[in-house]
């Protein structure tokens, strides 16, 4: 993962994508330029990806990730489920070595898995 931050932009490269963590807009590395290429990641999978980047290979637990996520929030389980498959769904889809992996009653973890 390269990581680049300035005053005005926040972006992170995952695979070929850059991403601006700000926004939630990624493009392929290579087609910058064309701004019809551009996609959007969702509101909360934004949240919670910049949220476990600032704790890499650290089990955050769930009801932090809801906390932070939704804002203090009343939120079901479910909702933290199809937003963690969503996210990886992402992540899967840029070609990545990132994994974020499941402790079961507890929380995430995000971790760079150099031997995929």
């Amino acid at each position: 993962m390269n990581y680049c931050e300035t005053v005005t932009t926040r972006c992170m490269q995952i695979g070929n994508v850059e991403l601006n963590l700000r926004s939630g807009l990624y493009c392929n590395v290579g087609n910058k330029l064309d701004i019809s290429t551009y996609k959007k990641l969702g509101k909360r999978e934004l949240l919670l990806l910049d949220f476990l980047l600032k704790s890499p290979a650290n089990i955050i637990e769930k009801e932090l990730i809801v906390k932070v996520v939704w804002s203090n929030r009343i939120v079901t389980d479910s909702s933290l489920n199809v937003t963690v498959h969503n996210l990886r769904q992402f992540i899967k889809s840029v070609s990545s070595n990132i994994i974020i992996k499941n402790f079961s009653g507890v929380g995430y973890v995000l971790y760079n898995n150099t031997e995929s």
